[in-house]
């Protein structure tokens, strides 16, 4: 089932049916909802009366994307998986804690994860509150997860410029796009 967001045009009505109308709390509230139907609604239950009294629904709407997962590694792997754009299985086992090694297929058939030729996305609206929760719970994991998937595609590209031949093409940029293609090496 997709996940469907209100437009501007449908969430105005529900905040200032609920006494929001200040424009910029109506702005706040629109884009930390993402506009998603349960977060815009949650947010104009606490009828802010500033833009900075505006709570941050991350927690909220993580623990409703998760809540009928129980296992703790699961969920950190979850929201591991927030963190690169797109992900296979490589990406996820460098990223997984340890203990959810084994749970790729279970992240595939999350009802917010997309995947189109093998490569895994997070819906925005799913992806976006789950990096925020986790920037803000702890920088400092924040920054290492980061450099833990910098330094993870730093080895691949390394692995793949190494893979290639000793004597490059005239456009050697062009031999090494071909070899982050799916399906290279070709097999003849």
């Amino acid at each position: 089932m997709p996940l469907e967001v209100f437009t501007e045009e449908e969430a105005r009505p529900l905040l200032a049916l609920r006494g929001v109308t200040d424009e910029r709390i109506v702005e706040v509230v629109l884009r930390l909802s993402g506009r998603l139907p349960v977060l815009v609604h949650t947010l104009a239950q606490a009828r802010p009366d500033s833009d900075r009294t505006v709570g941050d629904p991350s927690g909220t709407a993580v623990e409703r994307f998760l809540k009928w997962e129980t296992d703790p590694a699961r969920r950190a792997a979850a929201l591991a998986l927030a963190l690169p754009l797109q992900f296979d299985e490589d990406v996820y086992r460098a990223v997984a804690p340890p203990e959810a090694a084994e749970q790729y297929a279970w992240v595939r058939q999350l009802a917010f994860v997309t995947d189109q030729a093998g490569r895994c996305r997070y819906h925005d609206v799913v992806r976006a509150p789950m990096l925020r929760l986790q920037r803000l719970q702890s920088p400092t994991r924040w920054r290492a997860a980061h450099e833990l998937l910098a330094e993870t595609s730093r080895t691949w590209r390394s692995k793949r410029e190494e893979s290639l031949p000793s004597t490059l093409p005239v456009r050697p940029h062009a031999c090494l796009l071909a070899t982050t293609r799916p399906g290279w090496p070709k097999q003849e």
